[in-house]
């Protein structure tokens, strides 16, 4: 029975270090990077790790599959165009996938993407920023704060509003991404979002920050080690699992990604399985690398 007892311990002393560990770390690590992206009627554009763009259906179902124009995927944004971020550079495709070219933007390691509607934003690891309003078709480099580096997320609000974060802070835009302000508050900001004329920005200690008319104000607390938050579902994706509305799903699971499509809520886990349901309580995989 001690026996026993102590090898429990143990297995609990090591899972909480790792968690620690995990949570010491910035969030910038290429294994829990998962290009996803809500696509049209409750499906799921993924790039699967292996070369190719996969299109699930509501039932999970491989709909398309379409060979990607680079081997390093690290993130996904769907809009009049999809807008591929890769650590070789910036891809759009203006049919769902199947065609690819090279964009403009110069860089490496494309963290964030963001598309809404026509306009675009792709965002380097070294402090740099790239924006498109016309699907793609032409882009422009954005003026970003000296210290505007390690830019993480980036997400388009309404009438020209733009938010980036990154793990020196949050940074706002009033024309579409071109110019870009430092605002006051926390560093290590992992996920901004808006909802209606609302912004919302996320820390990977799972601080909550909302601002309305560019006040910025901290408005909750997350379990920490937040990847992504999504304030229309109230939800945030962490290394413990995902939080819907105050409610845990996926417990003990890292999430890393998050998307909700037409009513079906699609979560992607550290290692590049995805989940999905339609209530937020009953899961089940869809894709398995």
């Amino acid at each position: 029975m001690l026996p026993r007892l102590l090898a429990v311990l143990g297995l609990a002393l090591v899972t909480f270090a790792a968690l620690g560990l995990r949570l010491a770390a910035a969030p910038s690590g290429a294994g829990y990077r998962l290009a996803m992206a809500a696509a049209p009627a409750g499906g799921l554009y993924l790039a699967d790790g292996h070369g190719h763009l996969l299109l699930l259906d509501q039932a999970g179902r491989v709909a398309g599959r379409f060979a990607l124009p680079t081997a390093s995927p690290l993130a996904l944004a769907a809009g009049d165009t999809l807008v591929l971020g890769a650590d070789d550079g910036v891809f759009v495709s203006p049919d769902s996938g199947r065609s690819w070219k090279r964009a403009a933007p110069t860089g490496r390691r494309f963290l964030a993407v963001a598309a809404l509607g026509p306009h675009l934003a792709a965002a380097a690891w070294a402090g740099v920023m790239w924006v498109s309003n016309d699907a793609g078709s032409t882009w422009q480099r954005s003026q970003l704060p000296a210290e505007a580096t390690e830019i993480e997320s980036i997400a388009f609000g309404s009438q020209g509003g733009a938010t980036a974060g990154s793990l020196t802070g949050i940074l706002t835009s009033a024309d579409s991404g071109l110019t870009w302000l430092r605002q006051p508050g926390p560093a290590r900001v992992t996920s901004v979002g808006w909802q209606g004329a609302a912004a919302f920005a996320a820390t990977w200690d799972g601080r909550l920050f909302e601002a309305r008319a560019g006040d910025w104000r901290e408005s909750g607390r997350l379990p920490a080690g937040v990847w992504a938050y999504e304030p229309g579902q109230q939800a945030a994706a962490t290394v413990s699992g995902l939080y819907l509305g105050g409610r845990q799903s996926l417990a003990g699971r890292e999430v890393v990604a998050f998307a909700d499509s037409d009513g079906v809520l699609y979560a992607g886990l550290a290692g590049g399985m995805v989940e999905a349901s339609g209530d937020g309580r009953a899961w089940h995989r869809v894709f398995q690398p």
